[in-house]
């Protein structure tokens, strides 16, 4: 067993991709969080698994059978869709199916639960700070209960507004990129009449493009023994759009009215869920953000960044998993392949943030290009 140790913070699919990872190289970690969220209630949009299956097949002796659990098609004997439409008209533009492709649309509650299956995770631990000692190679890790862990290296799996990104470039947190899309959305149940009428569109997703707009529906899960399904939806406006809808505290009511008039224009099969939504189950509307990733600067010791942490991006091209997931595979090879001394550890980090700028960038610039023709 390698004595070193990695402290993860952060276990969403990134984190705990990495702990697998790590596992299999007999790499030791620790495993951080602030609230097992997931665990509670299902929340979260789906995820499109696709370069990422064939690491998560190599981690995971039951992934085979775990990832026909995980779709979002669970259950009902049929294989995941997508499919892209015409707005106005409703005419299919494409479509594919995991018949031919390699994909499979999953809920997050079960991907996240089946990734932290036996996991010893350290739940209600907030990352506060981080210190290096110069002289030992050693990093501390400083919770916001007062609890604290020593390791060899922290690596931050912490998301979107990543605490230990900020820390890194303290006192300056770097920016992240605001793109010029704003995203309004909900969640709705439909009965078995209406989720049939959603499976005709596409089992597991579709988007409807329109002139000055963008939707994206998507089968949640079924409830209830199929009783039930929940569905959630995205309306993409371009980021010009002036409306109520977007005020700080603007009501649900408000921002469905505004959605509802946005999709006025399409056909009403593709925006029924719409028209179905509650306001009480509208989501906070969000501009999308996203983060070229780069070398983190020298001095920076025996950490880094990986997932939506180093690089988020926008959803629009269904790469943001897979490329956390990847990290992971590589950060732990990369580890593996380095002698357990502290400057071969930091020598291992800068290696890995060199790959992963280069195979992610391009990512992480498609899918904004994909996001600023929203309207155009």
């Amino acid at each position: 067993m390698d004595q070193r140790k990695v402290i993860i913070v952060g276990a969403g699919i990134g984190g705990l991709t990495l702990a697998h990872s790590l596992h299999q190289k007999s790499i030791l970690f620790e495993i951080y969080d602030k609230s097992p969220a997931h665990l509670i209630r299902s929340e979260g949009w789906a995820i499109t698994l696709h370069s990422a299956l064939a690491h998560l097949r190599n981690l995971l002796p039951d992934a085979p059978a775990a990832l026909e659990r995980i779709s979002v098609c669970a259950g009902t004997g049929q294989s995941d869709q997508f499919a892209f439409y015409q707005g106005s008209t409703g005419t299919m533009l494409s479509s594919g199916t995991t018949n031919t492709l390699d994909f499979v649309r999953a809920n997050r509650h079960r991907l996240l639960e089946w990734l932290g299956r036996g996991m010893n995770i350290n739940w209600g631990c907030t990352y506060l700070r981080h210190e290096v000692d110069n002289d030992t190679g050693m990093v501390t890790v400083v919770f916001t209960n007062g609890t604290s862990t020593q390791g060899h290296v922290l690596v931050g799996c912490d998301g979107l507004d990543s605490r230990v990104r900020n820390m890194l470039y303290n006192p300056i947190p770097v920016p992240l990129s605001a793109l010029p899309t704003r995203c309004i959305g909900g969640s709705v149940v439909l009965d078995p009449t209406q989720y049939a009428r959603q499976a005709l569109l596409s089992r597991s997703l579709y988007i409807a493009y329109a002139p000055d707009c963008r939707l994206l529906v998507g089968l949640n899960t079924y409830m209830q023994g199929r009783a039930f399904a929940e569905y959630h939806w995205l309306l993409c406006v371009p980021a010009g759009t002036d409306s109520g809808a977007w005020a700080r505290g603007a009501t649900g009511e408000r921002q469905l009215a505004f959605a509802r008039a946005a999709v006025q224009g399409m056909s009403y099969a593709l925006c029924e869920v719409v028209y179905l939504t509650k306001p009480e189950r509208m989501f906070a509307p969000f501009v999308v953000r996203d983060r070229v990733p780069e070398v983190l600067p020298a001095g920076t010791g025996p950490v880094t960044l990986i997932g939506d942490a180093a690089h988020p991006m926008s959803f629009f091209k269904g790469d943001g998993a897979n490329a956390a997931v990847e990290d992971a595979v590589r950060l732990a090879e990369c580890l593996h392949l380095a002698d357990a001394s502290s400057t071969a550890c930091e020598r291992a980090l800068r290696t890995f943030e060199e790959e992963m700028v280069a195979r992610v960038t391009p990512m992480v610039l498609q899918a904004r290009q994909a996001t600023s023709n929203v309207g155009g």
